[in-house]
């Protein structure tokens, strides 16, 4: 509900489609490995890397990244900014495991750039018709995700303890080299 905790969520127990160079501004793989634009830019493919490996071990694949689009479109979940963008996104269409094709109801740089920078979550652990189910999710109050720690405990108003995601599969990508090298935060 705060800048601090969205930083930590979205760089630290989840990941996104894309990462961002530092140094260059670029776009640049993490859970999709590749991407390609239609003509008009209506279209975009996202190729996810096979390597990608929830908390659990179990893989990232596109239906999680439907899900996560998808689920701010159910009612009763509260976030008009993210309600709003995805409105952009006429159809997520899967076409392989590991392969899947967002159509956009028109072509504009903010659409690809909210696609690519929202934190994906595991359907399997996440899905609920719900939205209170959902709050209400023990991952939920203590989040795990692909990124290169899990919220191993919380104390509002206190401190928060991350501990190392065991099963993290990204220390390979070059932004990550030489990173998250800490057992506890």
């Amino acid at each position: 509900k705060d800048a601090g905790a969205s930083e930590v969520l979205n760089k630290w127990v989840f990941d996104s489609l894309l990462d961002n160079d530092v140094v260059t501004g670029d776009d640049i793989p993490n859970l999709a490995k590749a991407w390609s634009f239609s003509p008009d830019r209506k279209q975009i493919t996202f190729q996810l890397d096979e390597k990608a490996k929830w908390f659990d071990g179990k893989p990232v694949t596109a239906e999680d990244v439907q899900f996560s689009f998808e689920v701010y479109a159910l009612p009763g979940v509260n976030n008009p900014f993210r309600k709003s963008q995805t409105e952009a996104i006429e159809k997520i269409e899967i076409l392989k495991p590991d392969l899947l094709l967002f159509h956009l109801r028109n072509s504009q740089f903010q659409h690809f750039e909210f696609i690519g920078s929202l934190m994906i979550l595991p359907k399997h652990i996440y899905f609920r018709q719900d939205p209170k189910a959902m709050e209400n999710n023990e991952y939920t109050q203590l989040p795990k995700g692909s990124g290169p720690y899990f919220v191993k405990s919380l104390n509002k108003g206190d401190r928060t303890v991350l501990e190392r995601n065991p099963n993290w599969w990204a220390g390979h990508l070059k932004q990550n080299i030489g990173a998250y090298n800490f057992d506890r935060i």
